[in-house]
């Protein structure tokens, strides 16, 4: 599994399923907020740690991730980037199963 499908996996194993699925409807923010405080540039926001491990764990699976970045945002950028709708229809059915595969209880 990718660090997304485990972090995923980590969160609805852990009992909070009910976030995951209102995340994965676009109900829930990927911050959690805090109270407004009282005088403006004091906001605050804090990131779970859900969200931590799955940073780190992009973080740490490619090391030539950011070099790779970079070429592709310069690709979109100058309109280069050949995106394949179809490609990614696939992936993401694929990597939609592989998630519910792995949390799943077994009957």
């Amino acid at each position: 599994m990718n660090p997304i499908q485990n972090a995923l996996a980590s969160m609805i194993s852990s009992g909070s399923a009910q976030s995951v699925a209102a995340a994965q409807a676009g109900r829930a923010p990927a911050v959690e907020a805090r109270p407004k405080p009282s005088s403006p540039g004091q906001e605050r926001v804090t990131i779970s740690d859900a969200a931590r491990r799955l940073q780190a764990g992009v973080a740490a699976d490619d090391p030539n991730r950011a070099e790779r970045l970079g070429q592709l945002r310069a690709l979109v950028a100058a309109g280069q980037y050949p995106a394949d709708p179809k490609a990614i229809a696939q992936g993401l059915l694929r990597d939609s199963r592989e998630v519910l595969a792995a949390v799943r209880p077994v009957a």
